[in-house]
């Protein structure tokens, strides 16, 4: 089964911050895009002026 190196990026990070989360097989990447938590992230973009966005990476 693949793995997949992981990191993610919510909206109060830097730029150039992410949280890694080290490699998951493929079950642990859905798991983490379940878990992620968009609605909150969407919420507190829509208060921010600057650009910075949220990011799930899969390498």
């Amino acid at each position: 089964m693949p793995t997949f190196t992981t990191k993610i990026q919510k909206v109060h990070f830097f730029h150039d911050q992410y949280k890694e989360l080290g490699e998951v097989d493929l079950a642990g990447a859905m798991a983490i895009f379940k878990e992620f938590p968009f609605a909150d992230q969407l919420r507190e973009y829509a208060g921010k002026k600057s650009l910075d966005f949220f990011n799930i990476d899969y390498i």
